[in-house]
């Protein structure tokens, strides 16, 4: 039987972003909660999320929010420098799950270069199909994301992982099989998964 698995990027595939050497690199003109705020949590961020500005608008805007002076190029590169790296047990779970002719998706709220630099640190042929939110101009946890991924599917039969609780919860409203955990525990998730169908 094959058994399809979803994964999430941040803190699934991609260990923890290290936002506070970026700004200590950047040295704004402002202060490190209000430059979280800027980064993740604005409505120029979740609109990136959304893919309804480019990557290099949203850079923009954060350059003149903190009103720094480098150019966008400049900013993405430092904002990739800062990134955790991959998690090498998530991609060797997902390759032994692929060998075993099971279906490996990715969905996740991700922004350009997001995927930039998961497209320059893993081998993408991975996925079966990418889910991704700039694309779908949709997030998790909103319903209707979840509902494009299973319509798409044509079942909500699927594995989920995901290291947010809200998004969790999301998926298991609809009946998915949904598990919170992230890089660094999910070889334990995935005994959990074998023990419960076994």
């Amino acid at each position: 039987m094959v058994n399809k698995y979803v994964f999430d990027m941040g803190g699934v595939i991609t260990k923890s972003y290290y936002l506070r050497g970026l700004y200590n690199e950047l040295n704004p003109n402002t202060n490190y909660t209000d430059f979280k705020f800027q980064f993740y949590c604005s409505q120029e961020a979740l609109d990136a999320y959304k893919g309804l500005i480019t990557i290099e608008e949203y850079f923009k805007k954060i350059s003149s929010l903190t009103q720094t002076d480098y150019r966008i190029e400049e900013l993405i590169k430092m904002y990739h420098a800062y990134k955790g790296g991959i998690y090498r047990k998530t991609l060797l779970i997902m390759q032994f799950l692929k060998e075993r002719d099971n279906q490996i998706y990715l969905l996740s709220n991700l922004n350009e270069a997001d995927h930039l630099y998961l497209e320059k640190n893993m081998d993408m042929n991975i996925f079966d199909k990418q889910y991704l939110s700039y694309e779908m101009h949709k997030v998790k946890p909103d319903e209707e994301i979840y509902m494009d991924v299973i319509n798409d599917l044509g079942t909500n039969d699927f594995y989920f992982f995901d290291n947010s609780s809200t998004n969790i919860k999301a998926a298991k409203q609809l009946g998915i099989k949904a598990f919170k955990t992230t890089g660094h525990n999910i070889n334990e998730t995935m005994e959990l998964i074998y023990k419960q169908k076994n």
